[in-house]
């Protein structure tokens, strides 16, 4: 908590993002971004919704990180609602899923063979350079699988047909034929 203090609050990050992005909030999604919403201090994070189509959230997610510059990681994922607006996030590098995945297997002591991720949003790609095995499911959006797909590590990268937590099962299935595959050659 002191270091994302250090660098959300404290640097000037988050009030950069929050200037930045905050004119292009359409407001879709209201009290997105309030202190209620996670108290004591608030996230980590900044959010807004736009509407119109991913491609064009995307373009303008990549010119807002262009914009704040920094030690910031901007992404758009759909949002939900009766209007599935396009939510914006901004977080710190540091606060993305990888490092949070990699620090708990740090404090456990779990080889990363015996570690599993799963996703289906842009903002589950860190996951994929942890080197643990990770799970698109049948629901994910275009920019995780394109990802996935830039990541070129068919060995430790799967995606599923079923969605949600379904798929999560398939992939884990798929993941462990793959092992017993890997186990009988290195058996012959």
């Amino acid at each position: 908590d002191q270091k994302m203090r250090l660098v959300w609050r404290e640097s000037g990050l988050g009030q950069r993002a929050r200037g930045v992005m905050g004119r292009y909030d359409e407001g879709v999604i209201p009290d997105l971004n309030a202190l209620e919403n996670s108290p004591p201090l608030g996230e980590y994070r900044f959010a807004i919704t736009v509407r119109g189509g991913l491609d064009a959230a995307e373009a303008l997610a990549s010119r807002i990180q262009a914009e704040i510059g920094g030690d910031i990681y901007v992404y758009a994922l759909k949002g939900w609602g009766p209007e599935r607006p396009n939510i914006i996030v901004a977080l710190p590098r540091m606060a993305q899923k990888s490092n949070a995945a990699l620090y708990v297997q740090g404090v456990l002591d779990v080889d990363s063979r015996n570690c599993v991720g799963a996703g289906d949003t842009k903002g589950d790609s860190s996951m994929l350079q942890t080197g643990f095995p990770f799970i698109c499911v049948g629901n994910s959006e275009r920019a995780l699988l394109e990802d996935a797909s830039t990541a070129r590590r068919p060995d430790l990268h799967f995606t599923a047909v079923a969605h949600f937590s379904l798929g999560v099962i398939e992939g884990l299935e798929l993941l462990r034929r793959q092992l017993r595959r890997e186990q009988n050659e290195k058996g012959k």
